[in-house]
C-alpha cells in the first residue's frame, strides 16, 4: 500500500514475505519536493508482512498481517490461531530517524503495536486493509476471515476497544478497504 502523509512525501509499504519472511518488510518514506521524488528513507524497519496504510492527523496506521510466525504442523494437526495486527507511527518520531520494530512477544510488546488481532490461520494472512472513518474509528480487515474490526481511539491514537464491526457468509475474504466521506460507508 502507499499513502500520500500530511507532510507531502509518500509512506510506502515495502512487503518483503515473498523473498524473506525474517521481518525484513519495511516502511519506506519517498521525500518529495517541489511535486518530484528526490531520495528515499526506511522509516520503519522490522515488519513480517507490512500491508495496509491509512492516516489520522499526524498518525499513520500501518497493518501487520503476520504479528508471528505459525509453527510448522503435521498436516493432521488443526492450524493454530494467526496474530497479526496494525502499528501506528507518529509523523514527528518517523522524521528523527529509523524506528525498529521490536519482534512480536506477548510480554513484551513493542509501544507502536495499537491493536492486535486473532484470525482462523486458514490462508495464513491476517490484518490487511485499514481506513479511518468521520469519528475516527480505525477499521481493519482480515483477508482470511472475511471479516472488519472496528477499533474506538483516544484522542493520542491508543485504542479504547475493538470489536467485531463487519462478517457476512458472502464475504470469503477481505482486503483493502477505504471509507469515503461522501456516503459515509466502508468499500
Amino acid at each position: 500500500d502507499a499513502s500520500f502523509g500530511p507532510d507531502g512525501n509518500l509512506y510506502v509499504a515495502d512487503m518483503q514475505i515473498f523473498w524473506n519472511g525474517d521481518h525484513k518488510s519495511r516502511l519506506l518514506r519517498i521525500n518529495i519536493e517541489n511535486g518530484n521524488p528526490v531520495d528515499m528513507d526506511v522509516v520503519v524497519e522490522g515488519f513480517i508482512v507490512a500491508n495496509g496504510m491509512t492516516w489520522k492527523g499526524n498518525t499513520l496506521f500501518v497493518s501487520e498481517t503476520i504479528l508471528q510466525h505459525m509453527p510448522k504442523m503435521k498436516e493432521s494437526e488443526a492450524k493454530p490461531k494467526l496474530l497479526s495486527g496494525v502499528y501506528g507511527f507518529n509523523l514527528d518520531e518517523m522524521q528523527k530517524g529509523t524506528i525498529q520494530l521490536i519482534p512480536y512477544d506477548e510480554n513484551n510488546q513493542d509501544p507502536h503495536l495499537v491493536v492486535k488481532l486473532e484470525s482462523s490461520g486458514r490462508v495464513g494472512f491476517g490484518a490487511d486493509g485499514v481506513t479511518i472513518d468521520g469519528e475516527g474509528n480505525l477499521y481493519t480487515s482480515i483477508i482470511e476471515d472475511g471479516i472488519i474490526y472496528q477499533t474506538t481511539l483516544d484522542e493520542r491514537n491508543k485504542p479504547k476497544q475493538a470489536k467485531l464491526f463487519a462478517q457476512d457468509e458472502n464475504m470469503d475474504s477481505a482486503d483493502g478497504i477505504v471509507w469515503n466521506k461522501a456516503d459515509n460507508k466502508i468499500y
